[in-house]
């Protein structure tokens, strides 16, 4: 025998899993294949085309049965479906009328009556997007879709644990309470082999009830052999506790069917114009005879004289004592029935006398006709179905679990006389009235407490949405109470496990002790609230900076702590970059002041160096010393410029530039460079990447890396550095925790050695100017100084990772540009060019450097003026206007400066050449645009060959 479930395996199916476990179906002869369900495969069919002999299907096996296929329920396992819609709490859909133009996924061929329910609330297929299924509760979650169809007995506990608050929506609303699951099999079984239809729907049966008897042990079951969904033992608990209830074994037999319910659920298919008028819906089921009653319908009259034998007997026995305790139970009846009629008339609660068998209202109290707004004469003419909101049949299904005193406790709906709808609370119970068994109902208007839950509950949703974190823990345990999503999130524990912790439990810097005092002024009254700082520490071990702000507060009149979170990760890190950011700013003010006089008098060193080699040829070993001499001059200007590109205040030409090639040529030089034990490697990717960058700065920055890594290689065995060049994209995970990055491609440089690497306490000052972890005499402290300035002058960023005794990587991240590459021209040697006698002005405020390039000029065949301020600069070019041939002009000096006199000077002659010599960056805050600028220091021979180059103009 095959048996086709409708879906996978899980707690649903128990009944069949335990009839083949306990071995029910094999006591009944019968070998089973329990078949999982599976998408697209739809029950029905698979009965039809004969593979398989038994189905678990829906309701909607009427629409089956209708279009002619030949298919018989044999029993109804769940006495209601546990098919509902699910959707968000927050969504603002509370009824099917709400899912008007919204998205409903729904599981194709297994949506009877969620789709009947739908029909009834004036939805059509059109007014609705229509989605299959994806089987999975996180699309829901995460807004695929605005309702999910789904078995209260499974996804709702998939969403508490996810922290999801959600509402469901039965189609029972809408008056449709239809079957679940049902066993249904073909005709042709039923009249070729009955008895074995028989034996096959008591041993299922069997089944059922062991299971429902014996949950642990079904689960074990479930778990050990048909846990294909990997279900947790707390979920199929969930889903054991639902469909109890659904099948309703305590109030009615396994597999119980009525006629007349499938013909109410026809009439409803009927009404939708899904079958036809004259559907015949008992012909859908099939309830054979059993053979106990045919052997009493076969002996029914011997039976019955032999019963009325008995009665007889006993009647006449018992007929003296049976008057005579009628008479006195008739007395103390009537004594009580007057009692409880003034009790039930004068009562303040509203009070019902409701008949089970009918719904008729058979007494109403005084209270009962002002609650609901009719005189007495008009309630009791009432049916309790004009009251109460829900189905027929659910109100009489209510009333047989109060009749049977299986439950006492209902929440309804009420309708008064004008139409308002009231929520109440009603206790019912068994009461024998008049000689007939009733229910006694006691009704409590419940709204106001039911407004008041609601307002709670979206104070709640409030506080549970909230992003910051959000803890109330016990006053005296200090157990956590509650903590909203916001803190959940953070610290990666469900609800439940926090639960079982208190503050100290994540705040690893706080002992007991300490956090005890902490709460001492809030449980003495001196403070109202508290704020500190602290860790949290995550289920991970991961910890992040947070700030606390705490408060005692009352919880059913309870005592709790309030403790609202912030995490102040960003903020900490916006400090950081900010305070080094100002001491970065602070440096560079200090370097632009100095530069200037150093720059002066680095001029001065070179133009004598200049002459003091020329007044020594032939004497070769001075000329190497004054060599010597001036290469540490320009090491110096060197690092002057350096101090200035740190500053920003040193000019800076951006150009497009193709990283690739320029990587290539920049390692050929750095590999020269380096000692022969180490071993430079290198990995550049293909793409050219293109930055708008600035050729000195990016070479300035390559260098010094590299000769910090050479430095960090001493003393190692087989030392390499490595140098990388590849795209990168910022993903959304890298985003997250650099929230200061752009989402754009980046060029990424990358220097990597296996040396000596660098303490975590040194990394947080490696870009401040001056410090150095190197011997005295080894180092500037400024190479990572200027690479911090570059890359930020480049709108890049650096980032460093360290492991100390393993090495270090530096990364270099700039952002790419679509251009193309500019050509990098080197610049050539060149030898001094002599002059002509040509007449120059030489003005600068600093005596020896007039007096310096005087001598000079003078040794290159130049008549030479000089002027040590801007007035006696103009004072003279108006004495030698026609004489003069060029200006060489310094830019900062007292009274008048160089722009301010160079002005003047055009006044007289437009066509005055001249050329600005400064110690600042060469753009002056724009005011030198367009005019020849010679930065102090400067090689003569550049000099010379910018002197005719102006002359020759």
């Amino acid at each position: 025998m095959t048996l086709q479930l409708k879906w996978k395996h899980q707690f649903q199916f128990a009944g069949f899993y335990m009839a083949a476990e306990k071995g029910f179906y094999h006591d009944a002869g019968f070998q089973v294949e329990i078949r999982a369900g599976e998408v697209g495969k739809v029950p029905a069919d698979e009965l039809i085309h004969g593979h398989a002999d038994y189905v678990v299907a829906d309701p909607g096996i009427l629409l089956a049965r209708a279009k002619g296929a030949p298919v018989k329920v044999l029993a109804a396992i769940f006495q209601h479906s546990p098919l509902t819609l699910i959707v968000r709490e927050n969504s603002g859909i509370t009824r099917f009328s709400d899912l008007r133009g919204k998205r409903i996924m729904l599981v194709p061929g297994l949506n009877a009556d969620i789709e009947a329910a739908l029909g009834a609330a004036g939805i059509t297929a059109d007014d609705f997007t229509r989605q299959d299924t994806s089987f999975d509760i996180r699309d829901l979650v995460n807004g695929n879709t605005d309702a999910f169809a789904g078995y209260e007995t499974d996804q709702p506990h998939q969403l508490r644990l996810m922290g999801v608050r959600s509402r469901i929506i039965h189609p029972r609303e809408e008056g449709i309470d239809f079957y679940g699951d049902v066993l249904v099999t073909s005709e042709q079984n039923i009249t070729e082999q009955p008895e074995k239809v028989k034996a096959f729907t008591q041993a299922s049966m069997r089944g059922w009830q062991y299971a429902l008897d014996h949950i642990d042990e079904t689960i074990d079951v479930i778990k050990e052999k048909y846990n294909d969904q990997d279900l947790s033992r707390k979920q199929l608990v969930f889903e054991a506790q639902k469909t109890k209830e659904m099948i309703e074994s305590d109030v009615v037999q396994i597999g119980y069917m009525r006629e007349q319910r499938w013909v109410d659920i026809a009439d409803i298919y009927i009404t939708q114009g899904l079958l036809p008028a004259d559907f015949p819906a008992s012909e859908v089921i099939y309830l054979p005879d059993e053979s106990f009653l045919d052997v009493i319908k076969e002996h029914r009259w011997l039976i019955g004289i032999i019963l009325l034998a008995l009665i007889s007997i006993l009647l006449t026995l018992h007929s003296i004592s049976l008057r005579r305790a009628v008479q006195v139970r008739t007395a103390k009846l009537k004594e009580s029935e007057e009692r409880f009629r003034e009790l039930f008339e004068r009562n303040k609660c509203v009070e019902l006398i409701i008949d089970p068998d009918n719904g008729e209202i058979v007494e109403a109290n005084h209270a009962a006709a002002v609650f609901y707004g009719y005189n007495r004469e008009q309630l009791l003419a009432l049916n309790i179905s004009a009251i109460n909101t829900f189905a027929n049949d659910q109100i009489h299904e209510e009333m047989a679990l109060a009749r049977l005193a299986k439950r006492d406790h209902f929440i309804f709906k009420h309708r008064l006389s004008n139409g308002e709808i009231r929520d109440v609370e009603v206790y019912s119970g068994p009461i024998v009235w008049k000689q007939k068994q009733l229910l006694y109902s006691i009704v409590h208007d419940v709204s106001s407490r039911k407004q008041a839950e609601a307002k709670a509950t979206a104070l709640n949703n409030i506080l549970e949405e909230s992003l910051n974190e959000i803890y109330i823990f016990d006053a005296e345990t200090l157990k956590f109470i509650q903590v909203n999503y916001g803190g959940r999130l953070n610290l990666d524990f469900d609800l439940d496990e926090l639960r079982e912790l208190t503050p100290v439990d994540i705040t690893p810097e706080i002992d007991q002790q300490a956090f005890m005092a902490l709460l001492e002024p809030l449980r003495s009254g001196e403070q109202r609230k508290i704020q500190f700082s602290t860790v949290h520490q995550r289920k991970d071990g991961s910890r992040y900076p947070v700030r606390v702000h705490l408060q005692l507060s009352a919880l059913q009149s309870k005592q709790v702590f309030v403790a609202v979170v912030l995490d102040v990760t960003e903020l900490e890190d916006m400090e950081q970059r900010f305070r080094q950011a100002q001491k970065m700013e602070a440096v560079g003010t200090l370097v632009g002041g100095i530069a200037h006089d150093f720059n002066n008098m680095l001029a001065g060193m070179t133009g004598n160096l200049y002459l003091a080699k020329q007044r020594s040829q032939g004497q070769p070993a001075v000329i190497q010393s004054l060599d010597n001499i001036e290469k540490l001059s320009f090491r110096a200007s060197d690092m002057i410029h350096q101090l200035l590109t740190f500053a920003r205040k040193d000019q800076v030409s951006m150009n497009a530039i193709a990283l690739n090639p320029f990587m290539k040529e920049t390692i050929k030089f750095l590999r020269a460079s380096l000692p022969e034990n180490i071993d430079l490697v290198h990995d550049l990717c293909s793409e050219a990447l293109t930055v708008n960058g600035d050729i000195t700065q990016l070479h300035q920055i390559m260098m010094n890396l590299v000769n910090n890594a050479r430095d960090a290689l001493d003393g190692i065995d087989r030392p390499q550095i490595k140098i990388k060049l590849n795209l990168f994209v910022p993903d959304d995970e890298f985003m997250r925790v650099h929230t200061y990055f752009n989402i754009s491609p980046y060029a990424l440089i990358s220097v990597d050695d296996n040396g000596c690497g660098i303490p975590d306490r040194q990394i947080e000052h490696l870009f401040e100017p001056f410090f150095t972890t190197k011997e005295q005499g080894k180092g500037t402290g400024l190479g990572l100084a200027m690479v911090f300035g570059a890359v930020k002058t480049h709108q890049g960023y650096v980032r460093v990772n360290s492991v100390e005794g393993k090495g270090s990587i530096f990364s270099i991240y700039i952002p790419l540009i679509d251009a193309e590459d500019d050509t990098q021209k080197s610049r050539r040697d060149q030898e001094v060019v002599k002059g002509n006698g040509e007449m120059i002005l030489i003005v600068d405020d600093e005596q020896q450097i007039v007096s310096t390039e005087r001598e000079v000029l003078e040794s290159l065949g130049y008549q030479v003026l000089t002027a040590s301020d801007g007035d006696q600069a103009v004072e003279a070019f108006k004495q030698h206007a026609d004489k003069l041939d060029l200006v060489i002009l310094d830019v900062v000096m007292p009274r008048m400066g160089g722009i301010e006199a160079s002005q003047c000077m055009r006044l007289i002659n437009p066509q005055v050449k001249i050329i600005f010599s400064t110690g600042y960056d060469k753009d002056n805050d724009g005011k030198l645009k367009n005019e020849t600028v010679l930065s102090k220091p400067y090689m003569i021979e550049d000099l010379s060959h910018l002197l005719q180059q102006q002359l020759n103009t």
